[in-house]
């Protein structure tokens, strides 16, 4: 692109580019391998970044319409797993799983996204998008995601002041806190998770 990259998400084959689509703040989203060759697909896009499995077979953003797309299998396919509410900005924490093709009765991936809501009570709400399930929103205790590790832990915020935060590792299935901190903040797993 003549008006350079925004963003580059590493995935298995290559990468999720996001560039200007034009002067107005438009964003494009395509796939382009390790090779240097692109796919057919590509997406305007909300502009508000994307994120990442934790294998790194699936990236997902939300386009200029408030729907979640799933690329994954190094950009050969394409999944719209579903809209979200009106709001005034998104931003993609995480991805859950490493199959978005929602083709088993099992989830095979879980989008977090954090909606940015206006209003006279400007608020944030984080909301989960899966294939074949209606979004909802999720999390009503935390204010962001941070990380899904590969054993389907999370890292999240839990608190924020002027003073300082705190974080914690949940249990993907239960929710339970497995460790917090207000000490450091949690913000990556390791590669293995552990």
């Amino acid at each position: 692109s003549k008006l350079g990259v925004l963003a580059l998400i590493r995935m298995q084959g290559g990468y999720l580019v996001a560039s200007p689509l034009d002067q107005n703040g438009g964003v494009r989203m395509d796939f382009r391998a390790d090779d240097g060759s692109g796919t057919d697909q590509t997406f305007t896009a909300d502009g508000a970044g994307s994120a990442v499995s934790p294998e790194r077979n699936v990236g997902a953003f939300v386009d200029n319409h408030n729907h979640v797309i799933a690329v994954q299998d190094a950009g050969s396919r394409w999944y719209d797993l579903g809209k979200l509410p009106a709001a005034v900005g998104y931003t993609v924490l995480a991805v859950d799983g490493e199959n978005c093709s929602g083709r088993s009765e099992a989830v095979g991936c879980t989008v977090y996204v954090k909606l940015s809501l206006d209003g006279a009570n400007p608020q944030e709400q984080i909301w989960a998008v899966s294939p074949n399930v209606a979004a909802k929103r999720v999390l009503t205790d935390v204010i962001t995601v941070n990380d899904v590790s590969t054993q389907g832990a999370y890292a999240v915020q839990t608190t924020s002041t002027d003073s300082g935060s705190c974080s914690e590792v949940r249990d993907g299935a239960t929710g339970t806190a497995l460790w917090n901190t207000c000490d450091y903040s949690f913000l990556r797993f390791s590669p293995d998770g552990k």
